[in-house]
């Protein structure tokens, strides 16, 4: 759907990958800065989760058996315009480092 993040991300992969000799490692991993805001992205424009293990509630008898669909009620934060504008949008650069520090943390 998004070829052109796709093909920065693939050259931001092959790059980091060619520094650190084809290694999938840890500090190869951190290097993939665009790959990361990619994710960050992701999550926040689509926030439903399925858990894969049985999880129990701290403090309370509540438990989310694993395989349940489990919505996180932050939409309309993650599609409000003025904090993300165009929000509709996939757009990675919304998570750059400066961009993150500009915005409310909360």
């Amino acid at each position: 759907m998004n070829c052109e993040i796709q093909g920065k991300a693939r050259q931001e992969i092959e790059g980091v990958l060619n520094r650190h000799n084809g290694e999938v490692s840890y500090e190869a991993m951190m290097g993939m800065r665009y790959l990361d805001c990619i994710i960050f992205e992701t999550l926040r424009k689509y926030s439903m989760r399925m858990a894969n293990k049985d999880y129990c509630v701290p403090n309370s008898d509540k438990k989310i058996p694993k395989g349940m669909r489990t919505l996180i009620p932050v939409y309309s934060i993650h599609h409000d315009p003025d904090i993300y504008p165009n929000p509709e949008i996939l757009d990675p650069n919304r998570f750059t480092s400066e961009k993150k520090r500009k915005r409310h943390s909360m």
